[in-house]
């Protein structure tokens, strides 16, 4: 199954080549996969008429643990054979260069392909597919997986989660006279809706909507002794989810040469509902390059909102911290672009905390401890060009923000979203 930030890097990529996404099912996979390598026997159902017999499974059926994985192995095969490469970071994406450039992408997850490319990849690697496997189902232009709707507006690739919203996210129904209790533990059943709650709002952080994110980290952290008042922040993010409109827009950026990582990292000291966490987060976006006032293009591969991980006695910490796993996390992204275009984008980063930005910058040994080596690490990315830039931005300018602590604003982060340009 291709993993979410891989997908994200594959809507991108076409769009920077203004590819078209399609998605194809394949029919019946299990049964188009490799050939069962242990025996497993299965009593006939009885409209076959053989009743006494027993049937020999040649090929893994839908509820074996190994069907998944034959069906992937038969399309791996398949891939390479056709001239794809397999992504050494993740198995499920497959990239087609032809001369040594790129020229098609197939990400799979489960018995689905979601694949883009040019006429070339389509003439040596999906009609050749298509012909070996039996397909049903081929979508273009607008289309759901995985819960996601994608569609296409010009040349940019859109997808939200419209329908998830107005489906999943109903008002948890409390009575008036409840809602006074705020600080009364939820009953059994009130709990489980609660659970219910955290678990959809999870699934929508998680893939679309990076403006609730705080919102689900601290009612996650709830769980097990949520009170009323949690409830009634939990129906403050449904509606907070029904009312803002978040599209992920996937667009051309420019020439690959003027790309960069744009990497927007905050953190608070000790605000989590423990009384002792603190709160982190950070954006990364595929961009032009951030400019204060300057509506450059951009679009967001991956954020996170979370604990820090371990737990910190300054703001220094947490904020050092928090960017490290930002940086980290973008190196790493860097390199599976850099292998899927040939060309890795220059890391930028930006941070609203003045301590974390000039012990960085500082040839001064002032900081002790386990902190001395967190910002140690960050130096070296950027002694060794792994990190092109830090720079320090006012909290205006800091899109990461509303990540971290409950109350601040998402609107600059929700328009940067919806335009794929820094609004900012």
């Amino acid at each position: 199954t291709i993993g979410k930030l891989t997908w994200r890097l594959l809507l991108a990529v076409s769009a920077q080549h203004g590819w078209r996404i399609e998605s194809s099912d394949v029919t019946a996979a299990f049964l188009q996969g490799e050939d069962l390598n242990r025996d497993i026997f299965v009593i006939p159902p009885p409209e076959a008429g053989v009743k006494g017999s027993l049937w020999k499974l040649v090929k893994p059926v839908y509820g074996l643990d190994d069907a998944c994985r034959n069906f992937y192995l038969k399309v791996a095969q398949k891939l390479l054979e056709y001239g794809c490469e397999r992504s050494k970071f993740d198995a499920a994406l497959f990239n087609f260069k032809y001369n040594g450039v790129l020229h098609g992408i197939v990400g799979t997850h489960v018995d689905d392909l979601d694949h883009a490319g040019t006429n070339k990849f389509y003439e040596k690697v999906m009609n050749p597919l298509r012909k070996f496997f039996k397909f049903g189902t081929m979508s273009q232009e607008a289309f759901k997986y995985v819960g996601w709707n994608i569609s296409h507006e010009g040349n940019d690739i859109l997808i939200d989660q419209k329908d998830y919203v107005e489906d999943k996210m109903e008002q948890i129904q409390i009575d008036e006279k409840r809602k006074k209790m705020r600080t009364e533990n939820l009953t059994s059943e009130e709990r489980e809706l609660f659970r219910s709650a955290v678990g959809k709002g999870r699934w929508l952080t998680d893939q679309t909507r990076p403006d609730c994110s705080y919102d689900e980290l601290e009612l996650s952290m709830m769980s097990n002794r949520a009170t009323v008042g949690d409830l009634l922040k939990a129906n403050k993010m449904f509606l907070k989810l029904k009312q803002d409109q978040v599209i992920l827009r996937f667009k051309k950026l420019g020439k690959l040469e003027h790309l960069k990582l744009s990497v927007f990292s905050d953190a608070s000291y000790a605000n989590l509902p423990d009384g002792e966490s603190s709160g982190m987060g950070y954006l990364i976006f595929l961009s032009t390059g951030f400019k204060p006032g300057e509506y450059s293009s951009c679009c967001l591969l991956t954020w996170t909102a979370c604990k820090v991980k371990r737990k910190v006695t300054s703001t220094l910490a947490s904020e050092t911290l928090s960017l490290l796993a930002a940086l980290e996390e973008a190196i790493v992204i860097c390199h599976q672009l850099a292998e899927m275009i040939q060309f890795k984008p220059k890391i930028e980063a930006f941070i609203d905390n003045n301590d974390a930005y000039e012990a960085v910058h500082s040839l001064k040994q002032e900081t002790k401890g386990r902190l001395r080596i967190d910002i140690g690490c960050i130096k070296e990315m950027i002694n060794r060009n792994e990190v092109e830039s830090l720079t320090w931005v006012p909290a205006a300018l800091q899109l990461a923000d509303c990540l971290t602590k409950r109350g601040a604003s998402t609107r600059s982060l929700i328009k940067t979203i919806n335009s794929g340009c820094f609004a900012i």
